[in-house]
């Protein structure tokens, strides 16, 4: 039996993998039904790609500032 906080832990770290190119091949289908289902996780998971791309172009530490934020965004719903 999980709690909702462990689920959603668990999809956020998915999502986390998949986004870094970390994630198996079962992961990246296991995602990509997730996103292709729920709107609001594809939502979430376009912020993620914004956070992400931040760190690419403005240095570590604006990154982490964004993914603090939504972080507690996710913590709240």
């Amino acid at each position: 039996y999980y709690s909702m906080t462990e689920v959603r832990e668990e999809i956020w770290s998915l999502l986390a993998k998949y986004l870094c190119g970390e994630a198996t091949s079962s992961e990246c289908v296991v995602v990509e039904l997730l996103l292709k289902e729920n709107e609001v996780l594809r939502s979430f998971y376009h912020q993620m790609e914004m956070a992400y791309t931040l760190n690419e172009t403005s240095g570590n530490k604006d990154a982490i500032k964004a993914f603090a934020r939504l972080d507690k965004r996710i913590k709240k719903s």
